[in-house]
């Protein structure tokens, strides 16, 4: 019989599948980005000199804006990019500081959750009716909304990383202010 895996070992394994997931996705939205860039600059360059506009590139890139954002939420929530409002809580006491974190990471968990549990009841309901885009491509409506689950995903298992990482903080704060 096997023996069980130290939860620590699992959780560090778990983090840094999700690291690389993290970096992978982050790299996809990169690599978007510079597609975009090239196509309008081609639609551009094609429709002024040449007479040639390209009917894809709006739709398309309309589509990847939203895998862009999808693809990168989770990256920029791991590396603290996202805004924060500095001067007030500069302010704040270390306490309150890492309670209003831990809030602020339940309350992410909760939306991530909500955004998971919506986006692939939708996703699968347009797959399952076969829907389509109306417009010149008729792209179906799932590919376009299938980024959605995935990326909520990750932001639900980043959310909750941040959540231990902040109630651990909170921990601290308030074992160090006990001693006091």
């Amino acid at each position: 019989m096997r023996e069980a895996i130290p939860r620590e070992i699992l959780m560090s394994r778990f983090f840094r599948v999700l690291d690389r997931m993290l970096e992978g996705m982050a790299f996809l939205a990169g690599c978007t980005l510079i597609f975009i860039m090239l196509a309008v600059c081609s639609d551009v360059i094609l429709r002024t000199f040449f007479k040639m506009p390209q009917i894809w590139v709006t739709e398309v890139i309309e589509v990847l804006l939203l895998y862009i954002t999808f693809l990168g939420t989770a990256w920029l929530l791991r590396e603290k990019g996202h805004v924060q409002v500095d001067i007030i809580i500069s302010r704040l006491s270390r306490r309150t500081v890492a309670v209003l974190d831990f809030v602020g990471s339940l309350i992410g968990v909760f939306v991530s959750l909500v955004l998971t549990f919506f986006g692939t009841s939708v996703t699968l309901d347009y797959y399952h009716r076969g829907m389509y885009t109306p417009s010149a491509m008729e792209i179906p409506v799932y590919i376009i909304l299938i980024i959605i689950p995935i990326g909520s995903l990750l932001l639900l298992a980043q959310f909750s990383r941040e959540a231990v990482v902040n109630f651990t903080g909170f921990l601290i704060e308030s074992a160090g202010t006990k001693d006091r």
